[in-house]
């Protein structure tokens, strides 16, 4: 096969989740079926004289939505229409700025999206038929068990047992915009409402909220992954949203009204913003940092909610009512280690032994729907299998010093050319 994915690296040093996420594909399948081209501006004009089996745009290539430049946005997708192959999206935070997606699926044909949309209720909203087009919706995770971090976790230096640990409890979070609705308001409660109950009863506590969301510690790289070691358990809750904001008005009406009035609260902002609009959808989901916990062999207390029902309550976690009432039984239990222990480990069975919620599986299961789909024609002429190698050889070496140097010489000298620039050469 001759899969093309199209992804924006937006960082030298991204979060392991989204390098996981965006190298699955040629991890665990035939690295020489996928075509990696990073668009950082725009799409490349040359992609159109090649014939690929499927395209895959990923969530990388699909957030450039968020800017706020609608001019931008149709720039930077407008070369889709001439790239041939099966069309296929796996967008994320679906829940903002939804429309931009719809337009997209319905110009340029997308044929399969798959969707961290848990309900077909919440997906159906999202994209109706008659702004998005007719697609096949497939829901997936967020991310997934890779099975090359569980490698690197235990050959990192501060790789211990629970009962070695130095932190009792930890947690790190990005303090979400108001325009994420209710739901959001849980990873900053978290710090906020809990750590004065926490501190009472003397465990040794690392949980922060950060503004910035471009934080790099210890978010980005291995620093989470070392962080979840110093720790013997670890806050945690559903991500996604309560509110669905299609066409990006209540976000644009949130960050105006804060942005006069900073220090206003959520019930405030919600009442003059976007009253009435909160909890028109539940996109809550497992995510990314779930998985890691338990391939860390962290202990997660998290608060109420379903977890797309892989996690259970008590026997996978520690579950924390959302009003905090609960905390003493946490606390007790935190301290029986043989019941802390057992939890750990049946997570880790269930979860990553069994390799139901692998990187592999997910691999797999989009390989599948792209070969059944009543669209993809499987191009296997000689000619079109050469032209791919070209490409992909093209691709490699375009990432090279010796690429950079070719193309630096050849701007030097069209500047001659257009008289901007001159050569003076030093004989000594």
């Amino acid at each position: 096969m001759k899969i093309l994915i199209l992804y924006k690296k937006f960082f030298e040093k991204d979060r392991n989740t989204i390098t996981e996420h965006l190298y699955s594909f040629k991890n665990y399948y035939h690295a020489e079926d996928f075509c990696y081209v990073n668009v950082p501006d725009r799409i490349p004009r040359y992609l159109p004289y090649f014939k690929f089996d499927a395209v895959i745009l990923h969530y990388t290539f699909l957030s450039t939505r968020f800017l706020p430049s609608e001019h931008y946005w149709q720039e930077y997708i407008s070369n889709l229409k001439n790239i041939r192959g099966l069309k296929i999206a796996i967008p994320q935070d679906e829940y903002d700025e939804t429309d931009r997606l719809c337009d997209l699926f319905k110009k340029y044909k997308v044929k399969m999206v798959f969707t961290s949309f848990t309900n077909k209720t919440d997906w159906i909203k999202a994209y109706p038929v008659s702004k998005a087009g007719s697609m096949e919706i497939v829901p997936v995770l967020t991310g997934y068990v890779d099975e090359n971090l569980e490698k690197k976790i235990h050959k990192l230096d501060n790789y211990v047992e629970f009962e070695k640990r130095k932190i009792d409890i930890g947690y790190r979070a990005r303090k979400l915009p108001y325009y994420f609705g209710e739901h959001s308001l849980m990873k900053t409660q978290l710090v906020e409402k809990l750590e004065p109950k926490l501190t009472k009863h003397k465990l040794r506590v690392d949980i922060k909220n950060t503004d910035s969301q471009y934080s790099v510690e210890p978010f980005m790289g291995d620093d989470w992954l070392n962080f979840l070691l110093r720790c013997k358990a670890v806050l945690g809750c559903e991500g996604g949203s309560s509110l669905l904001d299609s066409d990006g008005k209540v976000k644009r009406r949130v960050l105006d009204y804060c942005r006069i009035n900073p220090d206003a609260t959520f019930a405030k902002v919600k009442k003059i913003c976007f009253n009435g609009k909160d909890n028109n959808i539940k996109c809550f989901t497992i995510g990314p940092r779930h998985f890691e916990a338990i391939q860390t062999k962290t202990l997660q207390i998290l608060t109420e909610g379903k977890y797309n029902n892989i996690l259970k309550p008590d026997v996978h976690y520690l579950v924390l009512k959302n009003d905090f009432s609960n905390i003493k039984k946490i606390v007790t239990i935190l301290k029986d280690k043989k019941r802390c222990n057992k939890i750990i480990n049946q997570a880790y069975e269930d979860i990553v032994l069994s390799g139901k919620y692998s990187y592999r599986k997910f691999v797999e299961l989009i390989i599948d729907k792209i070969r059944n789909n009543s669209n993809f024609i499987n191009s296997s002429s000689l000619g079109e299998k050469y032209k791919y190698e070209f490409l992909r050889f093209f691709l490699v070496f375009r990432n090279t010093e010796t690429y950079r140097q070719i193309r630096a010489v050849f701007y030097i000298l069209n500047q001659i050319r257009l008289g901007r620039g001159r050569i003076s050469i030093n004989i000594k």
